[in-house]
């Protein structure tokens, strides 16, 4: 065995099964951590990691820690902070797509090549443990993939566990400009006709005015809406999650808003309360649930449920068949756009974080100067690395 020198220098020595064995002092603990390798250079090699660690002041019980580890230990942390939704999808990221790729990086040790590689793996591979032909990852999920790992390594380097975050350093991939599916004006006028009298009605006319979320729709109370205002109060959203549904706080802070209602949507929604009162009478054991949109009995609508009977609606309209419920919302932030309502309203109106997040997603809607004004922002921003 080579002789010991300083007390945290550490030692190498040859075990009887052939292994070598470094054994280090941690400093941080005072605990005696032991790394063992197969041959001697490595062995010199992750002496060599162990002493760099310690020199940087980060613990070496944590020298050997996985990605995989590491993601696990901050979902757990991470949970009571988000939303269930928001918990369930950063779950099946780091589950489906992070771990079988790049689970077993040492966290201390990764690089931005290491990131740069797993995001260009995700866009050009299968997805893992998959039928054969599953398409690999669109660019949006990759980029989804990244906020995950970027969110976990920014935890990582604030407990001090690396010295910084090198997700910081490496650029989700480009997301290429999809045409957004946006309702011409007769288009809305043609929905609205089709679905007169239909239990949807209100529903459909209150998101294509106000632009609500789907979720938010179907967490909605009668307490929450105010007819001679006229406005409703959107503070939470029904999300199915596990298998059950639940109510939500809304998407963002800004999410928590009052959204006035238009003349069209008021006289939707007083149809709609009597409709209600005459299926409440004909239903046996309707459940008090306070809801403006429930079943037929008073149960909150599954959102799947419901996405069925919306596309029957969608197609006696004459849309075309990808246009989803939630291109509603969309559509009715495109036309409040183009019909020259100022950009922080709209952005008030669909709840979004700040109106930078409106602009982003509704510049092609925008007349002629402010879209000019969003695409110079867009480079402002570009040139900045944002």
């Amino acid at each position: 065995a080579m002789a010991r020198r300083k007390r945290n220098e550490g030692l190498i020595r040859r075990r009887a099964n052939g292994l070598y064995e470094v054994r280090v002092t941690d400093p941080a603990s005072g605990k005696r951590v032991s790394i063992y390798s197969k041959d001697e250079d490595d062995a010199v090699r992750e002496l060599g990691k162990a002493r760099e660690a310690i020199e940087d002041g980060l613990g070496l019980g944590d020298a050997r820690l996985t990605l995989g580890a590491y993601l696990g230990t901050w979902l757990q942390g991470v949970k009571p902070t988000v939303r269930p939704t928001t918990y369930k999808r950063y779950e099946q990221l780091v589950r489906l797509q992070i771990v079988p790729r790049a689970g077993n990086l040492r966290v201390k040790s990764l690089t931005p090549v290491h990131l740069r590689a797993l995001y260009s793996k995700l866009q050009t591979e299968p997805r893992a443990r998959r039928k054969k032909d599953s398409a690999p990852l669109a660019p949006r999920t990759v980029g989804h993939v990244h906020r995950v790992l970027h969110a976990a390594l920014e935890q990582a380097a604030r407990d001090g566990l690396i010295a910084r975050n090198v997700a910081s350093l490496v650029s989700p991939p480009k997301v290429p400009y999809e045409e957004m599916a946006i309702l011409t004006p007769e288009q809305v006028k043609r929905l609205i006709a089709t679905v007169k009298g239909d239990r949807h009605e209100a529903m459909i006319v209150l998101a294509v005015t106000s632009g609500m979320r789907l979720g938010e729709l179907l967490g909605l109370r009668w307490a929450d809406v105010d007819l001679d205002e006229p406005a409703v109060r959107v503070v939470r959203s029904l999300a199915p999650v596990d298998g059950k549904l639940v109510y939500q706080e809304p998407k963002t802070s800004r999410s928590r808003r009052t959204v006035t209602l238009t003349q069209t949507a008021v006289v939707s929604l007083k149809e709609h309360r009597k409709r209600q009162a005459a299926e409440e009478l004909a239903a046996v054991g309707w459940i008090r649930n306070d809801l403006v949109f429930p079943t037929p009995i008073g149960m909150p609508q599954h959102p799947a449920t419901f996405g069925a009977e919306w596309r029957i609606l969608r197609d006696r309209a004459g849309l075309p068949a990808t246009f989803r419920f939630h291109d509603l919302r969309h559509t009715c932030a495109s036309l409040a756009l183009a019909g020259n309502v100022p950009v922080p309203d709209v952005s008030a109106m669909l709840g979004h974080a700040n109106p930078a997040i409106t602009l982003s997603i509704y510049s092609h809607a925008l007349p002629g100067s402010l879209k000019n004004a969003a695409d110079a922002m867009d480079r402002i921003l570009e040139a900045a690395g944002a």
